[in-house]
């Protein structure tokens, strides 16, 4: 099978998100972290790679390098710690819908969304049990509308990738709709960044779902069924991995944690609080923060991982000493 030729583009933008962040899949979830799909569709050409190729992204993230090789008909593993964003990653990676089922997902969500509205629905909503973040970065009304929708994704009598597919376009809307500022790495609830208006909740949120739908549709009607796979690992990239044989892979292709002072766990504060991954600080670290990399001065002498184990014994010994 034939690789899929993407055009290539300016290397100038290779290392930020903002390629990813008006392409088609790619820009379902903004993380401004992340570098360019077109570094990775470009160092694939380089190294030749084909549809019998593997490639690995130890630090896969929301997907980027996945989805690219997908979309491509490269065969991918990526690996990540970040229970969040490796979800985030895997609806992402996942296109085999049934696009009539999803349609009428949709379809039917909306009208009861509209009905329960339209009925005094967001009067009773209770929203005082949510963590005290979420009531700074919108009005009581917004914030009744994102969890109108929350509850009724929940309610959903279909199969889960298409119930994960709607959520993560409530997901993307959580930024959009916010009054706060929400951009990287961390959000702003102060006067000072509230934006001029606050966009409808239901709103944005229904643009936005249409939108995935629209490059679900465009992606998988260019691509034609590749038939690339494309493993993901929720896991620590330094562990052994026993589905990963050794010399299985042809290319890794990965932008690591670096001491940049990002603190990749705050970044998905917001979205965890709101779908009820967390709901304190402590709850990020213990969940979250402990399991990465250390990348951040919030992360100091929290991590759970054991770098001695990977050393010998004898510099294990020496290692006071030093």
């Amino acid at each position: 099978m034939a690789v899929t030729q993407i055009a290539p583009g300016s290397p100038r933008e290779y290392g930020t998100f903002k390629d990813c962040a008006r392409a088609p899949i790619h820009g379902w979830f903004q993380y401004p972290a992340g570098y360019s799909y077109k570094l990775v569709e470009a160092k694939a050409r380089q190294y030749g790679l084909d549809s019998g190729s593997w490639a690995l992204d130890p630090f896969v993230g929301c997907g980027t390098t996945s989805v690219a090789l997908k979309q491509m008909g490269i065969n991918s593993i990526g690996i990540d710690s970040h229970p969040f964003v490796f979800w985030v990653a895997e609806v992402k990676t996942y296109w085999e819908y049934d696009m009539v089922s999803l349609e009428e997902a949709i379809k039917h969500l909306w009208a009861k969304l509209t009905s329960e509205i339209d009925s005094g629905g967001l009067q009773k909503v209770d929203t005082s049990a949510l963590p005290e973040l979420l009531h700074k970065c919108y009005s009581p009304e917004n914030l009744a509308r994102l969890l109108l929708i929350r509850e009724a994704i929940s309610r959903l009598d279909t199969d889960s990738h298409i119930s994960d597919f709607i959520r993560l376009a409530l997901t993307a809307t959580l930024r959009l709709a916010a009054k706060a500022g929400t951009g990287w790495p961390y959000i702003a609830p102060t006067e000072y960044h509230e934006r001029v208006k606050e966009r409808n909740a239901l709103e944005a949120f229904t643009t936005q779902l249409w939108r995935m739908y629209s490059d679900l549709r465009l992606v998988i009607t260019s691509t034609n069924d590749t038939g690339a796979e494309c493993e993901l690992i929720l896991g620590d990239a330094r562990e052994y991995h026993p589905t990963i044989e050794s010399e299985s892979v042809d290319l890794v292709l990965t932008s690591p944690p670096y001491l940049n002072n990002y603190d990749y766990a705050d970044r998905t504060r917001l979205e965890m609080y709101f779908f009820g991954y967390a709901n304190t600080w402590r709850d990020i670290t213990v969940n979250v923060r402990e399991k990465l990399m250390m990348s951040a001065t919030t992360q100091i002498n929290r991590s759970a991982f054991d770098e001695e184990c990977f050393l010998d014994e004898e510099l294990t010994q020496a290692a006071p000493a030093v």
